[in-house]
């Protein structure tokens, strides 16, 4: 998909930029846990980001060996904007008295997901 910020991201890229917006980094473990990766397939992922430069990494303050994965100001340009249009094409398809209701749903379909899966070692 390439957004009008002339951004191009694909598959999970969307998906990962809308789990990690308001977040003020992740750990690689909890990206390839978010995404329902490998932890090989979380480096790949993150790689592509940040030379589209939606993600930077950083120093992890609470563990100096550690790196954290973090939004950048692009990425959260972005992920507001595809959120944006991501819910208008979902909304076009429930009536008004019913949207609420099917985000409620959503939530706890995702929740029930993320923790049903197991933990990555």
């Amino acid at each position: 998909m390439r957004w009008s910020c002339g951004v191009v991201c694909r598959g999970r890229g969307r998906w990962a930029l809308r789990a990690w917006a308001g977040e003020p980094g992740l750990s690689m473990r909890a990206v390839a846990q978010e995404q329902v990766l490998t932890t090989g397939g979380a480096t790949r992922l993150v790689d592509r980001m940040e030379a589209a430069g939606l993600v930077e990494r950083v120093e992890d303050p609470g563990d100096r060996r550690g790196r954290l994965v973090r939004l950048t100001p692009l990425g959260e340009e972005t992920t507001v904007f595809a959120s944006r249009g991501h819910v208008e094409n979902i909304w076009r398809y429930f009536p008004v008295e019913d949207r609420d209701r099917f985000a409620e749903h959503l939530r706890i379909l995702s929740h029930t997901a993320r923790d049903t899966l197991p933990r990555l070692p």
